[in-house]
C-alpha cells in the first residue's frame, strides 16, 4: 500500500513521517496541494492525507483535483480548523475522514486502517471482476449477466453477434432486459414482458427462441444461472446444431 501524505508544518511532518513510517513502507511527502497533487499523478497512492490551509494549493482544492482523476479514492483531512463550511466541502468531495489537530494518533491509525481496508476490498472486487469479465470472453456462447432488469455485462461473442463494437456502444441502446427484447424481437407487448424478463422473475422457462443478430436470425438453446443473493441472472444463448 502506497500512503502520500501532505502536510506544511514541517515538524508535524516529520513527527507523522515517523509515526506512519514504522507501520507502512511506502509514504510520499508533499509540503502542499500543488507538490501533493503532482505526487499523486506520478505515483498514484491508495490514500492520501492532508492538512487543508497549505500555501500554493491548500487541501480540499487538491481533494476536488485528485477527486477528477478517481473518484473512489480514499482521502482523509486534517485540520486545526472546527469550522463547518470545511466540515460540508469535504462531505460534499467525499473525503473519507476529518481528524482535527492537534492528531490523535489512534484516531488517524484506525481512519488509516480502515481506508485502507477499503482499498483492499475494493481491489478484490476489481480483480474478481476482471476474472469474470476475461471467464465471459472466452466463452463460445452467447452470455449476457443481468441484476434484476439492468444488464450488467455481455461478452464479446454476443457483442459480434449483435454487431456492436464495443459495451459502450451496446449499452447505449440496451440498458435493461426490456430494451435488448425490443431490439432483437423478443417483447411480448401483450404482456408488457419479454422473455428474459420472465426468466429473471421466475416465472417460466423458455428452452428455445430466435434471436435477431446483423446477419440474420438465429435458433438458441437457452440455459440460465440465478443468484438470488446478489440478484443477478446469467443467459447462457447456445447455438443449435
Amino acid at each position: 500500500m502506497k500512503i502520500l501524505y501532505v502536510e506544511d508544518d514541517k515538524q508535524i511532518q516529520e513527527s507523522m513521517l515517523k509515526f506512519l513510517s514504522r507501520r507502512y513502507k511506502n509514504i510520499l511527502i508533499a509540503d502542499n496541494g500543488e507538490e501533493g497533487l503532482e505526487l499523486y499523478k506520478k505515483h498514484r497512492p491508495d490514500l492520501v492525507i492532508s492538512d487543508v490551509q497549505m500555501p500554493k494549493m491548500d487541501g480540499l482544492a487538491m481533494t476536488e483535483e485528485i477527486k477528477k482523476l478517481d473518484s473512489n479514492i480514499s482521502i482523509i483531512i486534517t485540520t486545526a480548523f472546527n469550522e463547518a463550511s470545511y466540515l460540508l466541502k469535504g462531505i460534499e468531495l467525499g473525503v473519507d475522514k476529518y481528524i482535527l489537530k492537534p492528531i490523535d494518533k489512534k484516531i488517524l491509525l484506525q481512519a488509516v486502517e480502515d481506508s485502507l481496508l477499503k482499498v483492499t476490498q475494493q481491489k478484490i472486487i476489481d480483480e474478481n471482476e476482471e476474472i469474470i469479465s476475461h471467464i465471459l470472453d472466452d466463452e463460445p456462447c452467447f452470455t449476457l449477466l443481468a441484476k434484476e432488469d439492468n444488464i450488467q455485462r455481455v461478452n464479446k461473442a454476443f457483442l459480434r453477434f449483435l454487431g456492436y463494437s464495443s459495451f459502450n456502444e451496446f449499452i447505449q441502446k440496451n440498458h435493461t432486459l426490456k430494451e435488448l427484447c425490443t431490439n432483437i424481437g423478443g417483447y411480448d407487448k401483450s404482456s408488457s414482458k419479454c422473455w428474459l424478463e420472465y426468466i429473471a422473475d421466475d416465472e417460466g422457462l423458455i428452452e428455445e427462441i430466435i434471436l435477431n443478430g446483423s446477419s440474420g436470425a438465429d435458433s438458441m438453446k437457452l440455459r440460465y444461472r440465478k443468484y438470488p443473493y446478489s440478484n443477478i441472472t446469467l443467459f447462457e444463448f447456445i447455438p443449435k446444431g
